[in-house]
């Protein structure tokens, strides 16, 4: 199963006159609309709001922006489960240089 996450942006105002433009992830899974919309970590808060909805932990995630693909395909456990290997490492380079 493939879930494919599109991405845009949107323009949210902050009052009559002025704007910011903001990122925003949509998707639609199981007859449900997904949608965050931020400036931080779209993909990844997506595919946790969607897990918690008795989402797929297993398949593959396409993201894309238009017809552009952004990132590869890859399993759903990589943008929810990274590796540990790398998880530590800013604090272990921390660690070392106070040695």
């Amino acid at each position: 199963m493939t879930l494919t996450i599109n991405l845009d942006s949107i323009e949210k105002w902050k009052n009559k006159q002025e704007y910011t433009t903001m990122q925003r992830a949509s998707c639609t899974y199981n007859g449900g609309y997904y949608e965050y919309v931020s400036n931080g970590a779209l993909v990844k808060t997506l595919l946790q709001a969607v897990a918690k909805q008795n989402g797929p932990i297993s398949g593959l995630v396409e993201v894309l922006r238009g017809d552009t693909t952004c990132f590869h395909l890859a399993p759903i456990e990589s943008w929810l489960f990274p590796p540990k290997k790398y998880a530590n490492e800013g604090l272990r380079k921390y660690q070392e240089e106070k040695l």
